[in-house]
């Protein structure tokens, strides 16, 4: 009997322990498949996350580019603009402040405007330089006082002449500050032009 005990126990044994490796065996394939499965899952996801940073950093830079050229160009009109308002205003100041300072050139421009207003009426011409501008007026041109022109001292003693019709209705004023901003717009796009 103790024979037949040892088989039977032995035969319990092996059973248990085929069982056991069976489960077991079972077991590392069941994590095994799902160690796959998550490294698999990881895989993937890495996968993802490389492609979503790559099309990120794509965008970024295709931004960035596009910020940068954008901000180079409006650079570069600052520039321009600067660089053409330091030469319209080299220009034009030294070349107004030439023509304003040269009296006689400035009493031809005005004596020329006074002839063609005049026809219309009366015209009164203010000047800080009224005694100057009558001598003028007096020598080259004694018929336009004699039909209506009539030369006054300015108010606020200003350098400049501004001339007004006696029907009213607007004034021109004619000095270093009106004549450099008809200069400047007239220059300006030529200059522009010439520059760039």
């Amino acid at each position: 009997m103790d024979n037949k005990l040892q088989e039977l126990t032995e035969k319990i044994y092996s059973e248990g322990v085929e069982r056991g490796k069976a489960k077991a065996d079972e077991l590392l394939r069941k994590a095994q498949s799902e160690a796959d499965a998550i490294v698999a899952k990881a895989n993937a996801d890495a996968a993802q996350i490389m492609a979503d940073a790559k099309k990120r950093a794509s965008e970024l830079d295709g931004n960035t580019r596009s910020e940068l050229k954008l901000f180079t160009q409006q650079a570069i009109n600052s520039l321009k603009t600067d660089i053409t308002n330091l030469v319209t205003n080299r220009v034009t100041n030294n070349a107004v402040k030439a023509a304003t300072s040269d009296t006689s050139f400035m009493q031809g421009i005005i004596r020329y405007i006074a002839e063609a207003w005049v026809k219309d009426g009366n015209v009164t011409i203010e000047t800080a330089k009224a005694d100057e501008l009558t001598a003028f007026f007096q020598t080259n041109a004694a018929e336009l006082l004699n039909k209506g022109v009539n030369i006054v001292s300015s108010k606020d003693g200003a350098t400049s002449f501004t001339i007004i019709p006696e029907n009213g209705g607007f004034k021109v004023t004619i000095g270093d500050d009106e004549l450099t901003a008809y200069f400047k717009e007239f220059i300006r796009p030529k200059l522009v032009e010439m520059l760039f």
